[in-house]
């Protein structure tokens, strides 16, 4: 079995790094219609733009969340439910990975902190701050209306 390495690669790449942008929130915040107007802009301006959703629901990885959510295993605690979303994001890393390589820009309606919005339902109120530790605030959203690409 290979070992899974992380952080930045060894090889020099001769391709502009790419970009990762997540549109997060609550749910009907108008994640996925903002995710979809910066989408059709950035292509619109000629940039080479992948799109990525989570939960990445229909595929193996994301089938603990589903069951999780539709109630097959009851009351669950926060740490395993993240670990849920730990594993679907952990599958759809290696996709990410490859398109940044090929210098694409990332789009992805939801990531990490759709975790902790989640489980703010469920009582568990820690999420992390920017410092690392853990705070009450989530911050460092922007709502796009429609991009200006210069």
């Amino acid at each position: 079995m290979a070992l899974l390495k992380f952080g930045k690669s060894k090889k020099k790449s001769t391709v502009r790094p790419g970009r990762f942008i997540v549109i997060d929130g609550t749910d009907g915040s108008g994640k996925a219609t903002q995710t979809g107007l910066l989408v059709d802009e950035l292509k619109l301006a000629g940039y080479d733009v992948a799109m990525t959703d989570f939960p990445q629901y229909g595929t193996k990885s994301a089938g603990l969340i589903e069951e999780y959510l539709n109630g097959k295993y009851g009351q669950v605690g926060p740490q395993a439910a993240s670990v849920f979303y730990a594993i679907d994001r952990f599958d759809a890393s290696f996709k990410i990975r490859e398109w940044l390589e090929q210098g694409k820009i990332v789009i992805s309606n939801r990531y990490v902190i759709a975790t902790y919005f989640c489980h703010s339902q469920t009582g568990f109120k820690h999420y992390p701050s920017r410092s690392g530790g853990h705070g009450s605030k989530i911050s460092g959203s922007k709502i796009f209306r429609r991009p200006k690409i210069r």
